[in-house]
């Protein structure tokens, strides 16, 4: 059913629990996972939550 799934991270722990769960679902399905990775741009450092880029597949 599932044969591409994209889970996106910024290394807190419950974006990693989410990729875990992608995991298993992309192994299940025999799927693709794509992850993206979502960091802080240099000028929104001092701004928590708001992500400056992400990485693409």
């Amino acid at each position: 059913m599932f044969k591409k799934i994209m889970v996106a991270i910024d290394g807190s722990e419950i974006s990693l629990k989410a990729l875990k769960e992608a995991e298993n679902i992309a192994t299940f399905y025999h799927g693709t996972l794509c992850i993206a990775y979502a960091i802080a741009d240099s000028d929104d450092a001092d701004q928590p939550g708001r992500p400056g880029a992400i990485g693409a597949c």
